[in-house]
């Protein structure tokens, strides 16, 4: 089109010139010829000047013309093309629309008032309203939540505003559960023009997470049975000893009877204590945060775990602090420390050592799990948290039990990483949050 302007332009200038030494040349014969009189002279120069002026008007004309077309035809490519990434840009905002409106997860673009400017069809579906009723409202005043789930979601919105980069966050309202993302479509580099929210009711993955962590502490239970019973045994023999003692006994034996019963009372009190850990450890999560002091609790975990740790020969080593406390999921911690301990008998099958260190950084909790086990290759190191990942057979392991780790590790916002050497065993390193705040990824473990 542009090369099309060109020519014509100029053939207009190339005809306005060649008519210009035509009409020159025309009239040179009848100039050189005239006589001398000076009135006819006169009169030859002014219809010579005139018409050379005409010529000249007419090129002026004929320029001004092809200028003006010129012009024309670039102010109306300028509009094609113009009209063209117009329809490209309805074409792309369409498209990206119909992307909006096909997927599940809700769309929310909100200006800096938090005003909607656009959604999908899944979120105005979802609150039973027409997508024109939704935008220009208050994002509130349309998203029924509660007013907890509000308020983490308000502050997230607002760090999104003031240039903190993305947002993911998990908030809950009533049995709902939804995860939120949050990306600013920035105007200028500290500062939102506008901010996209995505949310995704999870609350069935969560439901089937919660499942598969209980169908693994069932497991884990199931594993736990064969030493609860021996441990529980123990304790009830002696009970039933002293029971045939004081039945035997004569009334003036009074130190054999409050030997007898003080036994007994040691015996229930450390059945009661295993069947407590048993329950404690098999029941439902509910995920309360609570503070626990961290060498009870891994002792209690230990005293679980102490038949098995026995028949297969096992020396446990627990270095810390007494005084160490952690606030945090008690039955997350439980299974992980229980994944851990069960991970580490299985790589010893003809005994070794297991060590068991926790220290307290600031504001961080550091705990360690060592074997002396088979150790890891390299090549598998870096699966071992991959779900369904084993190198045990079939029957001895679902490849679940590290993965599941992981993830009650990230609910946990911690860290965890393994190091292994074959033939010399393997470490878990894991970090936590003191208060439940998330460590920084510059944090060694």
């Amino acid at each position: 089109m542009k090369r099309r302007i060109r020519v014509i332009f100029i053939v207009f200038i190339i005809l306005s010139f060649s008519f210009l030494v035509y009409y020159n040349q025309n009239l040179e014969p009848d100039w050189m010829g005239i006589s001398t009189d000076s009135t006819t002279a006169r009169e030859v120069l002014q219809q010579a000047i005139s018409a050379r002026v005409g010529v000249i008007i007419y090129i002026f004309l004929m320029v001004t013309a092809s200028i003006l077309y010129l012009i024309y035809e670039s102010y109306r490519v300028m509009y094609d093309e113009l009209a063209d990434r117009m329809e490209m840009l309805d074409a792309s905002r369409n498209d990206l629309q119909t992307t909006y409106d096909s997927v599940n997860i809700f769309f929310i673009e909100i200006d800096p008032d938090l005003i909607i400017r656009n959604t999908n069809s899944a979120f105005s579906e979802s609150i039973g309203k027409r997508k024109s009723s939704i935008i220009g409202r208050n994002l509130f005043a349309v998203l029924d939540f509660g007013v907890a789930a509000k308020e983490v979601l308000f502050h997230a919105l607002t760090e999104a505003f003031d240039g903190k980069g993305n947002a993911r966050l998990e908030t809950i309202d009533g049995n709902r559960i939804y995860e939120a993302l949050i990306f600013p479509l920035k105007a200028s580099e500290n500062q939102a023009a506008k901010v996209l929210l995505m949310l995704n009711d999870v609350t069935r993955e969560r439901a089937r997470e919660r499942q598969m962590l209980q169908d693994n502490k069932m497991i884990a239970v199931g594993q736990l049975a064969a030493g609860v019973a021996h441990e529980i045994r123990n304790p009830l023999g002696i009970i039933r000893n002293y029971c045939y003692i004081l039945k035997n006994s004569d009334d003036y034996e009074r130190n054999v009877i409050e030997h007898a019963i003080s036994s007994i009372e040691k015996a229930v009190d450390k059945s009661s204590r295993i069947i407590d850990n048993l329950l404690d450890f098999s029941r439902i999560s509910n995920n309360a945060k609570e503070t626990v002091k961290l060498g009870e609790f891994i002792r209690a975990i230990i005293s679980l775990e102490e038949n098995l740790l026995e028949t297969r020969q096992i020396r446990v080593s627990i270095e810390g602090g007494n005084d160490i406390i952690l606030h945090t999921i008690p039955e997350s911690l439980e299974i992980i420390l229980i994944n851990l301990i069960l991970n580490s008998a299985d790589a010893m099958p003809d005994g070794g050592e297991l060590t068991i260190r926790y220290d307290k950084d600031i504001g961080f909790v550091k705990i360690s799990v060592t074997d002396t086990g088979i150790g890891i290759p390299s090549e598998n190191i870096g699966s071992i948290f991959n779900p369904f990942f084993t190198t045990k057979a079939k029957r001895d392991g679902s490849g679940l039990g590290l993965y599941i780790v992981y993830n009650e590790m990230e609910k946990l916002q911690g860290r965890i990483v393994a190091e292994s050497k074959v033939g010399e065993g393997t470490s878990f390193y894991m970090v936590f949050p003191e208060q439940g705040e998330e460590p920084d990824d510059g944090q060694r473990v």
